[in-house]
């Protein structure tokens, strides 16, 4: 059985030699691990995936759709694919662009799936280079689609009819897209981080970030780059995020790692901090570990009076700090409390010994 192909002669007649392109491998909610394989022209292919009985069944479509760029799963496990669009050398449909949706039943049986084709008809014919759900703070699912000319997002609202028929409303987010001005192509990649935000690789212009709730950051906050970060490329390939906030960024020149509090919804009873003991004069910043974005620092003398006081937002747990209190005084030596405040996380107290010399 061969669940993944190439290239047989459809787009360009000289390519019959089975030459294979994978674009994605992702995990579903069911632990089956999915290939996403674009140009297989033999057995059409495009969508293949390996059962935990480790077998591989396939998901073909029914029409030239040759190039998928990437899949993601909504809450119901139902596929939403990418495509490129392309015509072939001589001009007939090869790959249609824009999006569609699959529900697929038996994954063992090729001929149950339901392809939904006309939703967002708008798209029908552009590229769509990456493609991810998120939720917002109201738990509805977020469709976020790259295109060529900036990033959409839709609000979706899934629901089932009595005979079992699914409906889809699309609420958009923003008129306009997002980042319009950044150069889209295959290769840049919508990621998602464990709060929920928007990560988006470009080849030339590092990474842009947008909030859970469809807000751009202010400033230069949501501007991951060489300049502002120190990452060690602007050129990324990828990201992959771990349950501790890190986020490790593949770039042309290797992998830099960004240290955030987009973490797994971290209690804030497992707060701590370094360097400790804080050294007045020899350190400049306090790093707050397993901590939430959004959070509140206080530092507090032994009798509970709070000397100084930090919000902590987005995703910067590096604090600068020269050790002086918010009156401006720098503080005593001895051992204070540090305390994290989150709405959603609740308090945590860890102990804090400062050094003035």
């Amino acid at each position: 059985y061969n669940a993944l192909g190439g290239n047989y002669g459809i787009y360009n007649p000289e390519w019959t030699d089975g030459y294979m392109t994978v674009h994605q491998l992702i995990k579903d909610a069911n632990n089956y691990i999915w290939a996403v394989n674009p140009y297989s022209e033999h057995y059409n292919n495009t969508l293949s995936v390996k059962h935990t009985n480790g077998n591989w069944y396939s998901i073909q479509n029914d029409d030239m759709a040759y190039i998928p760029q990437e899949i993601f799963f909504d809450k119901n496990n139902n596929i939403w694919i990418a495509y490129q669009f392309s015509e072939t050398l001589s001009n007939n449909d090869y790959s249609p662009g824009g999006i569609r949706m699959v529900e697929y039943k038996n994954i063992k049986n090729s001929t149950d799936d339901i392809w939904h084709k006309n939703w967002l008809d708008e798209f029908e014919g552009l590229d769509i280079w990456s493609i991810v759900m998120s939720k917002d703070q109201y738990g509805n699912q977020i469709l976020w689609l790259m295109t060529d000319y900036g990033i959409a997002g839709y609000i979706i609202n899934e629901t089932y009819t009595h005979s079992g028929h699914i409906q889809v409303e699309f609420e958009r987010i923003e008129d306009d897209y997002y980042f319009s001005e950044l150069p889209y192509v295959q290769g840049c990649k919508l990621r998602v981080d464990y709060q929920n935000n928007i990560w988006i690789t470009t080849k030339t212009d590092g990474i842009r970030i947008i909030q859970s709730n469809g807000e751009l950051f202010e400033g230069n906050v949501g501007v991951v780059n060489v300049e502002n970060y120190g990452i060690l490329s602007n050129n990324i390939h990828d990201i992959i995020f771990d349950a501790y906030g890190h986020a490790y960024i593949a770039t042309q020149s290797g992998i830099s790692i960004l240290e955030t509090s987009f973490n797994n919804n971290f209690s804030s009873d497992n707060v701590s901090v370094s360097p400790n003991p804080f050294i007045i004069g020899e350190d400049d910043e306090i790093i707050i570990s397993n901590i939430s974005e959004q959070s509140t620092v206080k530092i507090m003398n032994l009798s509970g009076l709070v000397v100084k006081e930090f919000n902590l937002e987005y995703y910067n747990k590096y604090i600068p700090w020269d050790g002086k209190s918010d009156n401006g005084q720098y503080l005593g030596t001895g051992i204070y409390l540090l305390s994290v405040y989150n709405e959603h996380r609740g308090t945590g107290v860890t102990k804090l010994a400062i050094i003035r010399k």
